[in-house]
């Protein structure tokens, strides 16, 4: 909705449906918006720094910085939070050592999270990037997939998660896969 919301043409409608939603669901559905919102501000806060920094400093150092920053937060923050990409998940701390900066043109920061029952999910944050193309992709994909298993034909094709939460930034879902590249140098 943040996305559409920055498009002229639809941004009569979706504060017009915006009102009815927040009139309807309470105080409790806003401070949910509102800490989403604080959270993505603060995810683009550590994710600028670090694109600042990824040319100088070795990806260990740049990886520190993220750690440092997000560290600030848990001391200052009441966790319970949920993901946009993950609705039903509540955030209640972070695997800090975990966090990983990836070496590629974007720089996305995967982020390690640990719910209150103790599992562990990760997300990778981006900014840069338009993610709403990937959110395009994987529904193709989808629809694809859909297609060939009415056909009988079951190609194993499973899609992973994007939520954009502004034109430029947004979260994807990890997947703990090997990558192709990887797989050609082992496998010769």
């Amino acid at each position: 909705i943040l996305v559409a919301m920055e498009n002229p043409m639809f941004r009569n409608r979706l504060s017009a449906i915006l009102v009815q939603i927040f009139a309807m669901s309470g105080p409790s559905f806003i401070e949910y918006i509102e800490k989403m919102l604080i959270k993505n501000e603060e995810y683009k806060t550590v994710s600028r720094t670090v694109k600042k920094k990824y040319g100088s400093l070795s990806s260990e150092q740049v990886e520190r910085t993220a750690i440092k920053m997000i560290e600030t937060w848990v001391k200052e923050d009441n966790l319970n939070f949920c993901l946009p990409i993950h609705p039903t998940y509540f955030v209640a701390g972070y695997e800090l050592q975990k966090i990983k900066v990836f070496d590629s043109k974007m720089v996305p920061i995967k982020i390690p999270l640990r719910s209150s029952d103790g599992a562990v999910t990760s997300v990778i944050f981006k900014i840069g990037d338009d993610l709403r193309q990937d959110v395009l992709i994987l529904q193709m994909f989808n629809v694809m997939d859909k297609m060939w298993l009415e056909n009988e034909l079951d190609l194993k094709i499973s899609t992973y998660n994007v939520c954009p939460i502004e034109l430029k930034s947004g979260f994807v879902e990890f997947v703990n896969a090997n990558v192709l590249e990887g797989i050609q140098k082992k496998e010769g």
